[in-house]
């Protein structure tokens, strides 16, 4: 599969153009996306569902609840 070859591909010392980037489609879920960054791909093609996924996380959401209710008292005690 490609993502092994790419993976296991010994970059290091190959005189590669400065110009080569590695692109990776077909992204579909948060963990291509996390793979891609990994294998260090310099482009990534990501539906906007998909992205929208990876910046979705349930602790976000409570710590946000969290910040909300301690800045409404701070407000509502001045």
């Amino acid at each position: 599969n490609v993502v092994t070859c790419v993976k296991n591909y010994d970059w290091t010392g190959k005189n590669v153009d400065d110009q080569v980037e590695i692109i990776t489609a077909s992204v579909r879920t948060p963990n291509h996306v996390t793979q891609a960054a990994l294998l260090g791909a310099d482009i990534a093609t990501v539906p906007f569902a998909a992205l929208k996924k990876c910046l979705k996380h349930p602790l976000t959401d409570q710590g946000l609840a969290s910040f909300e209710a301690d800045w409404k008292k701070v407000v509502d005690a001045q």
